[in-house]
């Protein structure tokens, strides 16, 4: 595989792209305009869509790159480009590798104008935030039942596991306590 060969059909690509507006559109406009309308959508209910909104913006470049890649393979088989770039002297992992290297630089592009509007204009917050730092709505500790206790302390020679294990200060707990211990938050 050729290293500039692979940079050529790149640049063709990216030349190809830059182009064509409706690509540039479906790249840079339909997820920042589907990111505005999830956040009308969910205006009364801000922490749904903090918590879909984060991960849109990742997921975002992978899905339109995935659209755009196929729509440009079946325009160069359409349009005979394919077929005549075959022709010349490159490898197959040339001519994948170029049109991945181009998709990889327009999805970056992609991701940053999505993320900053989103962080920015939107409000999005992808930091992970304990009770007392934000205001969204944090689950009740969850804890095991009598039952569950009493099940897990009777199996844990079945697992090989030594019921009287010591607990990192020294102290003798059996393996439940030890199990609610690790989970705790403090």
């Amino acid at each position: 595989m050729s290293l500039v060969v692979t940079r050529a059909i790149a640049l063709r690509v990216l030349w190809q792209i830059r182009r064509d507006p409706r690509t540039i559109a479906l790249l840079l406009i339909v997820p920042v305009v589907l990111l505005v309308l999830l956040k009308w959508v969910f205006a009364g209910e801000p922490s749904v869509f903090l918590s879909i909104g984060v991960p849109l913006c990742g997921l975002f470049p992978f899905i339109v790159m995935f659209l755009i890649t196929s729509i440009a393979m079946l325009r160069e088989r359409t349009t005979g480009t394919l077929e005549r770039l075959m022709s010349l002297p490159l490898s197959k992992p040339a001519l994948l590798g170029g049109y991945a290297l181009a998709f990889g630089v327009l999805a970056t592009i992609q991701a940053a104008v999505v993320c900053t509007v989103g962080f920015t204009l939107l409000g999005l917050d992808a930091t992970h935030k304990g009770p007392e730092e934000g205001a969204r709505p944090w689950p009740e500790e969850i804890r095991m039942s009598d039952e569950v206790k009493a099940l897990v302390d009777r199996r844990w020679s079945e697992y090989g596991i030594d019921a009287n294990a010591a607990n990192l200060d020294g102290t003798r707990r059996t393996p439940t306590g030890l199990f609610s211990a690790a989970t705790r938050r403090d």
